[in-house]
This record gives structure tokens, C-alpha cells and sequence, in this order.
């Protein structure tokens, strides 16, 4: 974010998502907007055809009680919130604001002599928590540009206007959303502002149970204030004091086991605030040196430059070992002579006395025995050996394993070893023999395997060189980020099937790197969802005989927000400003697991329906530990357990809650993406029907209807039940073999996006099950506009107006400009519920064409856009395709695009047309858009499955609403025929819909014959998110190109899918009848 300076890194406080964490900065100067009482004087203006409104709400706030809510309607065009400012020497803005449904902002200052100045600040929207952001220079910054008054481009000042700009196609997933701002300031000349600094009072803000909570701070102001929330943004305490008094540190009462974000803010004397805010977790003590559970370990790099002060969080956080290195070249300077380093020997000696397992990774090479990063001759070779047989002796073998080299397959791939499996055997086999020979007891491990590329061909040969015949185990690296974990379990079992092939079925596997960036990246997940697939990694670790799970990694390496290797870490880096080492939410969850688990045996994993996964650990005493949860798509939402007695049930964060079973003898627990625990006496566990909550959804602000199913068709007793949801208490009574379904209200929300809701059922003063429902709530009318081109050519802007509520709405008008002009349309139309109504407005779209449209009934939405010229656009026939892997008849008679004439290539020492070569076509009907490929290439190659065919042949299709550029949201599917012998699809693009390839088919077939393969692939419109009526759509067609050693290259019709992920890049098309 270069507009955003370093001390302005993402962050999450007041009002945070469920379980959300991120970091803060600190803001100051003369407050241009608190919106505590009011909105005024800012006001809403528009383009383009977008529309928008700015209210008051009390139901979030970064600080204080209230925040402006900015609610967006825009297929195009732009909203602008503005005011006008009393004269202000300032140079700098900062303010706060919270969506996920924006990927930037645009900020315009206007000075005084009349020059305004525009300039663009990057926001994360995956984090969906506060961001604190900070306009370093009005008068640059990313994207700058000027105009007006004496128009030199230089910043001037005094600052007379100030605005936030919403641009439509810079929304996540268009054309509505949702903003909330807070805290705008003008910054003052330093000195006037008061100062406020995380200074943690214990390493990490880590407390124990029981133990006194306090924020350690620093500021100059006279007064601090401060809001406490749990994981899932619940505020739990509030306070404020003078600082004089405080000492340096804020007491706070909260004392529950769980993850806890704290808001700060500092205020001067003056009235000016400074803001900022913490993390911190309370956890029960735990010594991971007294039980014997080594199956949860974590990667650090104190071989590196991180300081051990944090060692002590690692056995806290429950982990039992941890992968480091002591470099080759850094121990051994004169050839024979080991001196091992300071930073060596003390993270070393804090492992051990923290009951810490070392994974020693035994890495890199060393320039005194061989050229390159690793050793290609048998002299290399037996100097690691000596190496190893060094380090052995230092750190000896009781609580010591040994990995030989990290990721050998695709390291130094240039260098003399060539990154051959052949060269890793003779090192493999070299150290293992010396090894053997003095130290027999060693566990060595050979892998380390970065499953990238042709990874299958290179284990396989590295088995039938009989590597595995020396070593313990065998480690891997299944990265699957952003997706889910469970993706990882079919590299799993690709391993596996090639180890049982040459008699090593017992290998054990050990998985020494695996984890989720937090961030800003597009691969980037929220801190809530690192947490939550965290857990169910090491979970099914644990059920698929994985001998150690090892998470990469324990600290961020950077405060790069769009860095991935900068947020692989569960704390927070020294430099961050929500305090060093600070907690991200999966530190504790980590912690609640390892607690949860520890030194208990793995039983078995059940599944009682498809996409739900339930792992059975053995607690003793004849009772069970459950670890239960559900995919994307599972099939079931609730379990019931039966048992003899009370149970148990935790969640990620260590909530507890005691069920009691009913009359059915069971327990029933909603089940979800992130994992619950239940303990107790269980003896069964099968789906439950008995009680179900289940809601489709709602619009904002109004209590959300929903069902409440209370099934007795099994039952041999009356249930006499209640449920109370948050918003209302409702009775059931049932009789025998039959069943009630009870409307319910759950409490409203007050802005749009995914909400979870959870209840509780009781009978008499026991509860016997827990509840949660998950849906979308939207906007009561969702008005969107996309360009739309008619039969006779002429364009127009067409807004959609829905009726999201459960009740008609009479529409006062809708009102559109665009470029300034006006017009307005359907006055007093009814929308009925579930209804979609349209007006068309005519434009001339010579250039960007900014809109924005508005509807008004009850209440005011908005949305806004920008048009584009369409330029030469690719006409698409209709014709409909038989997707079964033979060129149509209809479609082989059109004219094709030729790969090697219309499309760029960018293949590696490509051969020209019997390489790879080829025609495609594009067509469509009603229901969906066909891409049909006969390619011609010597050799079909396609290792990957799911979500990695990207890395071999096949095709990549992007796809985007309108003329590309006017839309944000861009689609990314593929297809290819693999060589397990299955035709795959896969979603990459956009992430909250992948990896669902609903609306998806496709067939490959393939010529060997005649170097031939057709595909065929089958787009819904829905599933591209494109209304085919409106013509007009971007597109970019792929085909990668992979001859057995890893992706060559490709062939790109369009641009913005293989270089980068950009839309804006695509090529026109244009939807025709004939």
C-alpha cells in the first residue's frame, strides 16, 4: 500500500469480525469525523449511475460509541463521501474503516487555492476488520492526480475539502457494499497530537488463567480508553482512566480462557485522540515436557535472526517440537572444525528447557566442499555426512530428529546437484550410513518435498533408487493455501500408494511445513479462517497416520500486509503495532487443540455424512473425545451424540459449554467449518434431525426470519423444549412420532455479508443441544447497473432493482446519472419479493463513463460504476455444444481463433506447431457459454489434480461481467484430463466461491494416436456471474503446456489470467444470435 505509510499496516479493532485479528496504527490530529452524534456535515454525492447513503450507526464503532455506515449500489460509476473542512495546515489524513467488500479507497483533498488532489489507498478485504489507514502526502501517493487551480501538481494546502471515493470496480464482489468509517482526522504539526505505544507487560500479552490481565502502554495524553472483544467481536469490557494513574498499565477484568482484541484510545487535553489497540489470550497453563504427545510441532527461525525471548510462547501455545536449523556453512567455517554459533547454542539450551523437541533441518550446503547450494559428488556428500555426524554429537539423539536438507526438488535447480532426485539419494545414502554407523539410534528424515512441478516423478524415482531403505521417515510439504486443508489428504495418498509399491507401506509420514497466510494477498485468508484450517489440519493429520504435523510458521517474518511470507505466522512480528509477538487468533486455538488432545490416542475417524468430518481420540476412563466439523458442502449441520452423561462441548477458543442428554438419550451439536470438541461418555454419534435452525437469509436492519424444527418422529416421550436465539424465546411441545416446524426471529444485523447466528434448546433446566445457523444477509432492494449493448447495437446502462425482503416494495423512482446527465425511471413500481426490475438508460461510451443510480422506496440505495468503450470485441456465435469431448459439427464450421496466429505465446524453447498448437472457438446459448479446443501437442502431460491442473496441460478460462475493467469480480475456471485418467475442473477465482465448480462441465479427450486433444468445456451464466441478455463480457482463454518436467509455459488468447490476476485485461466479446 504505498499510500499508506509503514506505521499504517492493517488493522482489526473496534467492532471485529467473528474471531478477526490484524494490526493497527496509531492516529491523530484535528478529528474530522467521530460521527457520535450525526453524519453532518459530511454528505453523499455520486456518478455514473451509482448510488449511495450515509447514516449513523450504533452497531459498530472503531472508537466511541458510533461510526458512519456508507451503504453502495454500483454496477458502475463512483460514491463520494465529502465534506467541507474549516481551513486545516495539514499535509496528512488518517481515518479508519472497516469492509470486506472493497479492495481500495480513493482519497481527494482539495486545497485551498482550488487544486484537488486524488490519490488511492489498497485495503484488505479478506480481514473484514478495522483498518487504520494514513494519507502519508495529499499530495502524492499511489495513482496521484491533480486538476483544478493553479493545477502545478504540488500540495499546498490549507486543506478545504476532504472525500472518500467508492469505485465500483474496485468492489470484492459488485455491485453492492458496504463501509463503515471512523475516526477521520487531519493530521496537525507534531507536538499537538498525544503519543500511544503497545508495550506488552509479559512477552506476547500471553496470560495464564487466574493470572492479573494487563495492557502495558505508553502515552503522553491525559486520558486512555479502552474496549475488550472476544473472537467472535463480542464486547465483553470497556473502561477509562487518567493515564497519570495507570502507571504504564491498564487492568483489565477479563479473565475467561479465549483470544481477546483490545481498542485504545488515547485523548490530550486538547480533545485530540490517539488510537491504536492490542492483542492478547488467557490460556490454562500447560507443559508440553510432561506428556509424551510429539505429534504437534511448528517451524521457527532462530537459526535465523528471530530472538528466543519467544521460546516460552511455543510450549505455551502447546507445540512439543520445533523445525529449526543450524546452517552448515555458519557452523563449519574451516573445513574439519565445528564452532557452533552463539544464537545456535542458545535456542538450542531454550528449547530444552522449555520440553521442546529440535527438528534440526540439516541445511544448506558449504562452499569449502562444493560449488553451488548443494553437494552433486560423493566428496560433498561426505562432508554433510560429517556435518551431521557433528551436529548429532552437539544436540545428541533422545530428543533430537534429523531432516536431510529442505525442499532438495526444486532448490537450486541451477546449481551442479540440479535439484535431481538421483543427487539427493547419494547424500541421502552417504549420511545414512555414517549416521548408522556411530549413532544407530538417529532418526533421520529425507524428503522435505516441495510438491510442485512433476513431484510424483521425482519421488518415484528417488524410491526405486532405494532412498526410503535408509531413513526413518519421509517429510513433505503439502501446501494447499487458500484452500481447504482437506485438499492436502490426496497428496497423502499418492505418497503412500508409491511407498506401499516398493514394500515401504509402513513409511512414516510426517507433514514439517504446512500452514495459511494471513494478509492482504489474493492467496491470503482472514486470521479467523487460518485459525479454524489450522485446526483441521493437524486433526487429520492426526486421523491419516501422520506421524508429526508441523505448522509454518510460529512468527510473522515481516509486516508486509501483501507479503505471503510475510503472515504465515500465528503471533505477530516484532514490528508490528498491535504489539510484538502478539497473538493472531490461531495461537490459541492451537493451544486450546494441543491442550484438548494431549496424550490422547487416536481411535478413529468417522464419517456420519459426506463433507463432515468427525475424529474419535481416546479420554480415558472410557470416554471419547470428538473433534467434529464440516466442509464447504457437507451434507448435514448437526450431530447427535449419545452418551451416558453429561458432555462437554469446546470451542476453537476454549469456550466450554455442558450439555446433558435428552430424552433421546443424546446431545445434539451444530456442526461447522470450524472444529467443535465434545468429551464425555459418548457411545454413538450419528446425523441429528431431531433439532434444526435453519434460515435462508435476510435483509439488513430487520430481525431475520427463520425455522426452528423440533423432529420427534423416533421418540417414545413428549419434548417439552425451548429456544432461545438472542432475539426471542420460543416453546415447542411434541408428541410422540411427530414433528413441529416453528418460525423464529434471529436478531438483525446491521450490515450485509455472512452472519452466523447460534442458539440454545433446553428442556427443564438442562441444555441438550446447540444450535448455530450460517447465511447471507443483503441489502432490502440490491440495485446494480452493467453496460448492455441491444439488437441494434445501441448501448445502454441497464439497472437492476431486486427485492431482497420477504415483502413488496414500491419503488419512489430510480434515479440515474451518468457523465452528469439525468434521468429517472420506474416511479411507482412494485417489486414483489424475489422480483428483479430493470430500467434501461441509452449511453454513448467514448471513454470512462462514470454512473451512478439510486433507488428510493422506504429506504435509499445506491450503486455506481464506471463504463468503458467495448473497442473491437470478439463476436460469439450461439451454438450449443455437446460436451462430450468431439468437436460439434456447428461449431468446427465457424471461424476458429488460432492459437499460434491470435494468441500469445510464452512457452519454453517452444518447437513450433507440433509442440503444442491449436484452434479454439467460443459460443453459447441461453444457459451457458461453451469454449470448445482441438489442440495439437506431442506430449500430454497433467500430474495435477483439483485446484493444481493449473501446473499442467490444460485449459484456464477468466471470465468478468461487461466490457473488461467495469467489473472487479473475475472468474477463473479450468479443466484438463489428467493423468490418473479423470477430467478435472477446478475454481480458483473468486475466492468465497472456490473451489464450488458448480455450473461446470467439461470433457477432454485424448489422441495419442494423433498428438490430438479436444476439450470441451461448459460455463453456466450463473456460475460466471453474467447476465448473457446484456451481450457484453471479458474473457481470456489459457492453455498451459507441460511435457512431464513441470509447466513449460502457455498459449494466452487475452491477457490478466497467467501474468496476473487482472480483469481489466481481458478481451471484449460480444454475445451474437447468429
Amino acid at each position: 500500500m504505498a499510500a499508506v505509510t509503514a506505521a499504517a499496516a492493517i488493522a482489526a479493532l473496534a467492532g471485529l469480525a467473528p474471531g478477526a485479528a490484524a494490526e493497527s496504527s496509531a492516529t491523530s490530529g484535528v478529528p474530522l469525523g467521530d460521527f457520535e452524534t450525526g453524519t453532518s456535515p459530511w454528505f453523499v454525492a455520486t456518478a455514473g449511475g451509482a448510488t449511495g447513503t450515509v447514516t449513523r450507526t450504533t452497531d459498530d464503532a472503531r472508537t466511541g460509541a458510533a461510526s458512519a455506515r456508507l451503504d453502495v449500489q454500483m454496477p458502475s460509476g463512483i460514491v463520494e463521501l465529502v465534506r467541507g473542512v474549516p481551513s486545516i495546515d495539514t499535509d496528512q489524513l488518517r481515518f479508519s474503516l472497516r469492509t470486506t467488500d472493497l479492495r481500495a479507497i480513493v482519497v481527494r483533498a482539495v486545497e485551498a487555492g482550488g487544486e484537488a488532489h486524488q490519490q488511492r489507498i489498497d485495503l484488505d478485504p479478506a480481514n473484514g476488520a478495522w483498518q487504520d489507514l494514513t494519507v502519508a502526502d495529499l499530495g502524492g501517493g499511489t495513482e496521484h492526480i491533480t486538476w483544478g487551480g493553479d493545477g502545478d501538481g504540488v500540495w499546498q494546502g490549507p486543506l478545504t475539502q476532504v472525500s472518500l471515493l467508492v469505485d465500483y470496480f474496485r468492489l470484492t464482489d459488485g455491485p453492492t457494499g458496504t463501509l463503515l468509517v471512523d475516526d477521520v482526522l487531519a493530521v496537525t504539526p507534531p507536538g499537538t497530537a498525544p503519543t500511544l505505544t503497545i508495550e506488552p507487560v509479559v512477552v506476547g500479552n500471553a496470560f495464564d488463567a487466574g493470572q492479573p490481565v494487563r495492557i502495558g502502554f505508553a502515552s503522553n495524553a491525559e486520558r486512555v480508553s479502552w474496549t475488550v472483544r472476544d473472537a467472535y467481536g463480542n464486547r465483553v469490557e470497556t473502561g477509562s482512566a487518567a493515564v497519570a494513574g495507570l502507571g504504564g498499565e491498564i487492568p483489565l477484568q477479563v479473565s475467561a480462557v479465549g483470544w481477546y482484541a483490545v481498542d485504545l484510545v488515547a485523548t490530550a487535553a486538547g480533545g485530540v485522540v490517539t488510537t491504536g489497540g492490542t492483542d492478547l489470550s488467557i490460556l490454562e497453563p500447560f507443559d508440553p515436557g510432561a506428556t509424551t504427545d510429539r505429534r504437534i510441532g511448528v517451524s521457527t527461525h532462530y537459526g535465523q535472526a528471530w530472538d528466543p525471548v519467544t521460546i516460552p510462547l511455543i510450549a505455551r501455545a502447546g507445540f512439543s517440537s520445533a523445525r529449526d536449523e543450524a546452517y552448515w556453512a555458519q557452523q563449519e567455517r574451516t573445513p574439519g572444525v565445528f564452532a557452533w554459533t552463539p544464537k545456535v547454542e542458545t535456542y538450542a539450551n531454550a528449547f530444552e528447557d522449555n520440553g521442546i523437541d529440535f527438528l534440526n533441518i540439516l541445511a544448506y550446503g558449504n562452499p569449502l566442499y562444493h560449488a553451488g547450494e548443494a553437494p552433486a559428488t560423493q566428496e560433498g556428500w561426505d562432508a554433510y555426512a560429517r556435518y551431521a555426524l557433528a551436529s548429532m554429537e552437539r544436540f545428541g539423539t533422545d530428543d533430537t530428529i534429523y531432516e536431510l536438507w529442505n525442499e532438495w526438488n526444486w532448490r537450486d535447480r541451477s546449481g551442479p546437484a540440479g535439484a535431481t532426485a538421483a543427487n539427493y539419494f547419494g547424500l541421502v545414502r552417504t549420511t545414512s550410513q555414517a549416521v548408522r554407523a556411530q549413532y544407530p539410534d538417529a532418526y533421520l528424515v529425507a524428503g522435505a518435498l516441495a510438491p510442485m512441478d512433476d513431484w510424483q516423478a521425482w519421488v518415484q524415482e528417488f524410491v526405486d533408487l532405494g532412498g526410503l531403505d535408509h531413513v526413518d521417515a519421509f517429510s513433505t510439504h503439502p501446501y494447499v493455501f487458500p484452500g481447504e486443508p482437506e485438499a492436502y489428504l490426496a497428496h497423502l495418498q499418492i505418497l503412500r500408494s508409491i511407498f506401499a509399491a516398493a514394500g515401504h507401506a509402513d513409511m512414516p509420514i510426517l507433514i514439517t511445513e504446512h500452514g495459511w497466510p494471513t494478509g492482504t494477498s489474493p492467496r491470503a485468508v482472514s486470521e479467523t479462517v487460518q485459525a479454524r484450517n489450522l485446526t483441521r489440519a493437524q486433526l487429520l493429520a492426526i486421523a491419516n497416520g501422520v506421524e508429526r504435523y508441523t505448522t509454518y510458521d510460529f512468527k510473522d517474518d515481516g509486516t508486509d500486509s501483501d507479503e505471503l511470507e510475510h503472515r504465515f505466522g500465528i503471533i505477530r512480528n516484532e514490528a508490528d503495532e498491535r504489539g510484538a509477538y502478539t497473538p493472531k487468533p490461531a495461537y490459541v486455538a492451537n493451544a486450546i487443540l494441543t491442550r484438548t488432545i494431549a496424550g490422547k490416542p487416536f481411535l478413529r475417524e468417522e464419517t456420519p455424512a459426506t463433507g463432515v468430518h468427525d475424529v474419535v481420540l481416546d479420554a480415558g476412563s472410557g470416554d471419547e473425545l470428538h473433534a467434529a466439523w464440516a466442509t464447504s458442502g457437507a451434507q448435514t449441520s448437526a450431530l447427535a451424540f449419545s452418551t451416558t452423561g453429561a458432555v462437554t462441548v469446546t470451542d476453537l477458543y476454549g469456550a466450554e459449554h455442558v450439555l446433558s442428554p435428552g430424552t433421546d438419550g443424546a446431545v445434539h451439536v451444530a456442526v461447522g467449518p470450524e472444529p467443535v470438541y465434545v468429551s464425555g461418555p459418548i457411545t454413538g454419534v450419528e446425523v441429528s434431525t431431531t433439532y434444526a435452525l435453519e434460515t435462508s437469509g435476510g435483509a439488513v436492519g430487520a430481525p431475520v426470519p427463520a425455522r426452528w424444527t423440533v423432529d420427534n418422529t423416533d421418540g417414545r416421550r413428549v419434548l417439552n423444549v425451548q429456544l432461545d436465539t438472542g432475539a426471542e424465546t420460543t416453546r415447542a411441545r411434541v408428541k410422540p412420532h411427530g414433528a413441529a416446524t416453528l418460525d423464529v426471529e434471529l436478531p438483525a444485523t446491521a450490515t450485509p455479508g455472512e452472519r452466523v447466528w447460534s442458539a440454545t434448546v433446553t428442556s427443564g433446566t438442562a441444555s441438550v443441544a446447540y444450535l448455530t445457523a450460517r447465511a447471507d444477509v443483503v441489502e432490502a432492494i440490491a440495485l446494480t447497473g452493467s453496460h448492455a449493448e441491444l439488437d441494434d447495437g445501441t448501448h445502454v446502462l441497464r439497472v437492476r432493482a431486486a427485492n431482497n425482503a420477504g415483502v413488496p416494495v414500491e419503488l419512489t423512482s430510480v434515479q440515474v446519472d451518468v457523465a452528469g446527465e439525468h434521468t429517472s425511471g420506474l416511479e411507482g413500481t412494485v417489486v414483489e419479493p424475489g422480483a428483479v426490475v430493470s430500467l434501461d438508460v441509452p449511453v454513448t461510451v467514448a471513454e470512462a463513463t462514470p454512473w451512478t443510480a439510486t433507488a428510493v422506496a422506504a429506504s435509499t440505495t445506491t450503486a455506481n460504476g464506471t463504463l468503458f468503450p467495448v473497442g473491437t470485441a470478439h463476436d460469439v456465435p450461439a451454438a450449443s455444444v455437446s460436451v462430450d469431448g468431439a468437436v460439434d459439427p456447428a461449431v468446427a464450421a465457424l471461424p476458429p481463433i488460432s492459437l499460434t496466429d491470435d494468441a500469445r505465446q510464452v512457452v519454453d524453447g517452444w518447437g513450433g506447431d507440433a509442440d503444442l498448437s491449436g484452434r479454439l472457438w467460443l459460443t453459447h446459448d441461453a444457459e451457458a457459454l461453451y469454449l470448445t479446443a482441438e489442440i495439437t501437442d506431442d506430449v500430454h502431460a497433467q500430474p495435477g489434480r483439483g485446484s493444481d491442473i493449473w501446473a499442467g496441460d490444460g485449459i484456464q478460462l477468466g471470465a468478468a461481467a461487461g466490457v473488461p475493467g467495469e467489473r472487479s469480480v473475475v472468474h477463473e475456471i479450468g479443466t484438463a484430463l489428467t493423468d490418473a485418467g479423470a477430467v478435472d475442473v477446478a475454481r480458483w477465482l473468486p475466492t468465497d466461491l472456490a473451489p464450488d465448480t458448480t455450473g461446470v462441465r467439461s470433457a477432454v479427450v485424448r489422441d495419442e494416436a494423433g498428438d490430438t486433444t479436444v476439450y470441451e468445456l461448459s460455463v453456466t451464466w450463473a456460475a460466471l456471474g453474467v447476465h448473457p441478455e446484456d451481450r457484453l463480457l471479458g474473457l481470456t482463454a489459457v492453455l498451459n503446456e507441460n511435457d512431464g518436467a513441470g509447466r513449460r509455459g502457455w498459449f494466452t488468447w487475452g491477457a490478466g489470467v497467467a501474468e496476473t490476476k487482472d480483469g481489466a485485461l481481458f478481451s471484449p466479446l460480444r454475445l451474437t444470435d447468429g
